[in-house]
């Protein structure tokens, strides 16, 4: 999911430094879609990999071998309901990167590493918890890199990024799918394989 996000952000810092360099009206809006659609597009292979998660696995390995499909599901569904920030991260610092704010983008990464190193330390240490942590200290690790780029990008160059339609009603409705979906699979029977 992060690399088909990636894509996304890749082709769209000739826009971003043509529209900041032009002081062009459009900067924000473009902006502001192009984090919405990053977030649309990671929203919704998150929703894949978190509801068809043992049938992924199993696609791949059920019959080479079965114990990835028995002990990795878990770690799929966590990872696909928390990958957001994951994904929208990399789109976030390819737009420091066609703003040039390249360095700026060091200092999250540093906050991110060391939040990741102490949360895994704590959760996946936690016989509870074990390898889910992992899933959980990715989320918090990359969402530190997508606030403060964002922070970045808006105090560097004035943008307006609407915070609700680029991160909260594409979530929303990620998680009115999820637990749709959720249900029907629950109920209604049916097979990917």
């Amino acid at each position: 999911v992060p690399s088909i996000v990636m894509a996304l952000g890749v082709t769209a810092v000739p826009a971003i430094s043509s529209a900041y360099e032009n002081s062009s009206e459009r900067f924000s809006s473009l902006l502001s879609s192009i984090i919405k659609y990053s977030v649309i597009l990671s929203v919704m292979g998150g929703l894949i990999l978190s509801l068809f998660y043992e049938e992924i696995l199993s696609v791949f390995y059920l019959n080479s071998n079965a114990d990835i499909v028995d002990n990795g599901s878990k770690i799929l569904e966590y990872m696909g309901i928390l990958i957001l920030p994951s994904s929208v991260a990399t789109t976030t610092v390819y737009v420091c990167n066609a703003l040039g704010l390249a360095k700026n983008t060091i200092m999250p990464f540093i906050i991110s590493m060391l939040s990741r190193v102490v949360l895994n330390y704590i959760l996946v240490t936690n016989s509870d918890i074990n390898i889910l942590g992992s899933a959980v200290s990715n989320f918090v690790g990359f969402l530190v890199i997508v606030a403060l780029n964002l922070i970045t990008i808006r105090k560097k160059t004035n943008a307006k990024i609407s915070i609700i339609k680029a991160f909260f009603a594409p979530v929303l409705c990620g998680m009115l799918t999820y637990f749709i979906m959720n249900y029907a699979k629950k109920y209604v029977e049916f097979s990917l394989i």
